[in-house]
């Protein structure tokens, strides 16, 4: 195509076609050019290989042969050989807008108007000969080949007639198989549709079946459910009903405790009562009898100092220990008021019978004056011996109440 495409001297006009400037003709490989391999072995003729497109050179032709070599070399193809003009275009150069073209074309057409070149060189003499012999070869093996393949013809068309025969037979055969095995393949797919349906109508079923176990379950775990939680709340009822009666049995244990406590406590207050009571009563006692000792010890000693110094005739003074022992309950005040006026008549105590008292020692103390001031020296000397056992005895009074009251007994008051 490049040689194609080079320009020439000869002036062109416009729409007409020419051959290249080199003077050789082309043409252009057809979709139905042969391949190498769909050359039989009996053509033994060098064919030029080329495949749809491709540019071959003519170099000579002859009836329906040509000889010809590629523009352009492939490996693996015939660079030169001889072809059938069926099988190719012929191709030439055309002015289109001022530029060259190519253009397909018949190649046995008057358009192409192919020229074998003149020379009369022997070399080229020759080659055209070799050219030539090499076309009619094959042409005549060409038609050799096409002479047995026409009387295999009838052979081939006996035997297509016989295998179309037992094709229509084998068709016949064929679509009786088909339809018997279009039956069989409904038949198959009705069956695979049934056990389909019947896989899932079963399949629908056993989810059926287990929504209903699943219900069931469910139902059955909410009945054991509620049971236990019945008997949960039965035993917690029983257990607290246990706790209440444990707990009652606890304060009526803890109420009887308290009880027999309280009973314990007050018969321990009682004994101790009891016992303070005794105590005090002894102490009561024996202080009275101290009391009473000392009483009568200072009107023994009183007696027997008065009989000292008072004679028989004038000291009969109608006083007896009793007297002093009757005269000890009078308060403090009364004794401190007869040891300050010396037994004689005093307003100090308020008492009625103090001043009765006071007033009849005085009525039996009246004697004569000598005698009365020995009498009223011993007076004062027993009211003062009285007055000092009297703070003693109230020492020892005030000793026992404080030992009374550390161990929380009533003090004792005066017998």
């Amino acid at each position: 195509r490049e040689a194609m495409a080079k320009d020439d001297a000869c002036p062109l006009v416009q729409g007409s076609t020419f051959t290249a400037a080199s003077g050789k003709f082309f043409a252009l490989a057809q979709e139905y050019y042969p391949e190498p391999e769909e050359i039989t072995e009996e053509f033994t003729c060098p064919v030029v290989g080329a495949r749809q497109g491709d540019l071959i050179e003519v170099l000579a032709i002859h009836n329906d042969w040509a000889y010809g070599r590629r523009f352009k070399l492939r490996d693996g193809l015939n660079a030169e050989g001889v072809f059938r003009l069926e099988w190719v275009r012929g191709m030439k150069l055309m002015m289109d807008g001022g530029s060259r073209k190519p253009v397909e074309m018949d190649i046995c057409s008057c358009d192409y108007g192919f020229k074998e070149p003149k020379t009369n060189d022997a070399t080229c003499k020759l080659q055209a000969k070799r050219y030539r012999k090499r076309m009619d070869e094959a042409a005549a093996l060409w038609d050799k080949l096409e002479a047995a393949a026409v009387s295999d013809h009838g052979r081939l068309e006996a035997a297509a007639t016989k295998t179309a025969a037992l094709l229509e037979k084998d068709d016949i055969v064929e679509q009786a198989r088909r339809k018997h095995d279009e039956e069989k393949r409904k038949a198959i797919l009705a069956e695979v549709q049934r056990r389909r349906a019947e896989a899932e109508f079963a399949k629908k079923e056993a989810a059926a079946e287990a929504d209903r176990a699943r219900a069931m379950e469910e139902k059955l775990a909410k009945q054991r459910a509620l049971a236990e939680e019945e008997a949960r709340q039965k035993l917690r009822e029983e257990e607290e009903q246990r706790f209440a009666l444990e707990e009652q049995a606890r304060r009526e244990v803890e109420s009887a405790e308290a009880s027999a406590a309280k009973a314990a406590a007050e018969r321990k207050r009682l004994a101790e009562e009891e016992a303070r009571r005794f105590a005090q009563e002894e102490l009561a006692a024996e202080l009275a009898k101290r009391r009473a000792a000392t009483a009568e010890l200072h009107a023994a000693k009183a007696v027997q100092r008065r009989r000292q110094f008072v004679k028989p005739q004038t000291c009969e003074i109608s006083i007896s220990a009793r007297c002093w022992e009757a005269d000890m309950p009078m308060s403090r005040e009364l004794v401190s008021s007869d040891v300050s006026s010396g037994g004689v008549d005093s307003n100090s105590d308020s008492s009625p019978k103090g001043r009765s008292a006071q007033k009849k020692t005085a009525r039996k103390f009246r004697r004569p004056s000598g005698e009365l001031e020995d009498v009223t020296g011993e007076w004062v000397k027993v009211q003062e011996e009285m007055a000092t056992t009297s703070s003693d005895l109230n020492s020892l009074e005030e000793k026992v109440n404080s030992l009374l009251e550390a161990q929380d007994w009533e003090p004792i008051g005066p017998p």
